[in-house]
């Protein structure tokens, strides 16, 4: 028998330090998913769902809580209904329901997108951020015109440049101090108008091998590759930017009458 309406709760939580919460509750039953931005689950959450939407037999998945697994996994039925079975690794909690994909999939997937339209969602503790992000957000120029604009600009230029888009800093030590990756206390002063702070110093791209690129070929190149480097600390993916619009079709269509076989048979 599938599981009566609304049974079935999904709740997305806590999106804090590259991690985000997700409670499965089925009655008084509840499994806790820690969600990690290093594996990132949610395109595999997605592909899972339209699998279920679709009928296949049997499909599953598995997140990655960073070395605990936990594995989702759907049974057909028939008649557009599902087994629903939740196993994590490490806990004796389990969920194992039967009830209509049509509920399975719309709890899980409106629970996903109210989640990621609503402040709960924090972009800034879970998306990763590129160095080409940056330039879209705090300069305006296209990353072709960035690109044009760096390159005749010496070495320690571009890491000024850059150093506007990512600014860092770090402890102060000797090394640090001989290194010409980091900044003078007059160049902190030139850029940031305060004085350095002590205990720390400004941290610039290290830009390797860019003297000795001659051509605008080999610049760009390079240039490019700095675009797609990650400037933070996370590897999530935007959420509010991911949907499937099978999914939203499916979920806003009416649902099919089950197909009866011996109707084959007519003549």
């Amino acid at each position: 028998m599938a599981a009566k309406p609304n049974d079935l709760q999904i709740r997305f939580h806590d999106c804090e330090a590259g991690w985000i919460h997700m409670d499965v509750t089925h009655a008084s039953e509840t499994v806790s998913i820690s969600l990690s931005h290093v594996y990132e689950p949610l395109p595999a959450l997605l592909a899972w769902l339209e699998a279920v939407s679709t009928g296949v037999e049997q499909c599953c998945f598995e997140i990655d809580e960073e070395g605990s697994m936990v594995e989702f996994k759907a049974t057909s039925r028939g008649s557009g209904n599902v087994q629903f079975q939740l196993e994590p690794s490490y806990e004796s909690t389990k969920l194992d329901l039967n009830l209509s994909a049509r509920e399975l999939v719309g709890a899980m997937y409106r629970a996903f997108v109210e989640f990621s339209e609503s402040p709960d969602y924090k972009p800034e503790q879970w998306e990763s951020y590129l160095l080409g992000d940056a330039v879209r957000d705090h300069t305006e120029l296209t990353q072709p015109e960035w690109i044009d604009s760096m390159l005749t600009l010496n070495r320690r230029e571009l890491q000024k440049a850059i150093w506007r888009l990512d600014r860092d800093t770090c402890v102060d030590n000797e090394y640090a101090r001989q290194s010409e990756n980091f900044a003078s206390d007059d160049e902190v002063l030139e850029h940031t108008g305060k004085p350095a702070v002590a205990g720390t110093l400004l941290s610039y791209w290290h830009c390797d091998g860019w003297e000795k690129l001659t051509s605008e070929t080999e610049k760009t190149k390079f240039l490019l590759e700095a675009l797609e480097e990650r400037i933070n600390s996370w590897d999530g993916l935007p959420w509010p930017r991911m949907r499937s619009v099978m999914l939203e079709t499916w979920l806003q269509s009416p649902a099919e009458k089950p197909y009866q076989e011996w109707r084959r048979w007519l003549v």
